[in-house]
């Protein structure tokens, strides 16, 4: 179960920090970027309390900071979505694509 959403691209599960892979959203700290709070909020919605799929990234399964990078699915309408498409679908993100990586996100976009 998520406990915390760290920002857009970042929640806590446990002890563990979940990085969203391949998506970068924009920035809160030292002060919050144009779209930072309503990717948050976003994210709080979807997630917070609520239990979560993850698909870690089985070519770099840890960034520099330590945090798991995965895909996180949520539950919307009852269909498991990737959230990590739905926040670029939304404007909320955009492609932050580090290789390796098992996921390229442009194939997200893709029409």
């Amino acid at each position: 179960m998520v406990t915390q959403v760290m920002d857009g691209d970042t929640i806590v599960i446990g002890n563990e920090r979940v990085r969203f892979v391949g998506i970068d959203t924009p920035e809160l700290h030292p002060t919050p970027e144009s779209g930072a709070l309503e990717a948050k909020h976003f994210v709080e919605e979807l997630c917070l309390g609520k239990e979560v799929g993850l698909d870690v990234d089985d070519l770099e399964s840890k960034d520099t900071y330590g945090r798991t990078l995965a895909v996180v699915y949520v539950d919307m309408d009852n269909n498991w979505v990737n959230l990590n498409a739905e926040l670029l679908r939304r404007g909320l993100a955009e492609i932050l694509y580090i290789p390796p990586s098992e996921f390229n996100p442009y194939r997200w976009v893709e029409s």
